[in-house]
């Protein structure tokens, strides 16, 4: 499971450096090589220091999360 992280939104470009500087220290950290950074309604994804940053829309985020739920057994 990829480190997460939320910001509303990382277009301007202090915030995104803000934003991608703590999530990476945060998988180096953890020793993981994928982060997602959820966001009002930006979608982006980029290879930064050999890792893999994901930005992804909230509804796009919340729909994937229902979609890993396993399903109720009658």
């Amino acid at each position: 499971m990829p480190l997460i992280q939320a910001c509303l939104d990382p277009r301007q470009p202090a915030t995104r450096d803000r934003e991608e500087t703590a999530l990476l220290s945060g998988m180096d950290a953890l020793k993981s090589k994928e982060g997602m950074i959820v966001t009002e309604d930006f979608e982006e994804e980029k290879r930064k220091n050999g890792k893999v940053i994901r930005y992804i829309p909230l509804w796009s985020f919340l729909l994937d999360a229902d979609q890993d739920r396993p399903s109720e057994v009658p």
